[in-house]
């Protein structure tokens, strides 16, 4: 029995990465392009895509906001007449 699952996984295995290769291809050449997912049928895909595409904004915004906090407005001393420095 353990024989059997392993070689229907082995079997699915080649399968998947000859489509890979084949699908990879064509995106090459131009025959394929991206396109919408299969909601019913590539659902894994999308979630996986939604979990990245979440965890980019979340870096982004941090990134963002650090940014953000290390720019402060530009401070230059000037020299008055009464010799005192007055910052602007």
């Amino acid at each position: 029995m353990e024989c059997r699952y392993f070689k229907f996984v082995r079997q699915v295995a080649i399968e998947d990465f000859e489509l890979c290769e084949i699908a990879q291809a064509n995106l090459e050449r131009g025959v394929y392009g991206e396109g919408i997912l299969n909601p019913n049928k590539e659902n894994g895909v999308a979630f996986y895509q939604q979990r990245v595409r979440g965890a980019v904004r979340e870096v982004f915004e941090r990134e963002k906001k650090e940014r953000m906090a290390f720019k402060q407005p530009r401070v230059n001393i000037v020299e008055v007449k009464e010799e005192k420095s007055v910052y602007v």
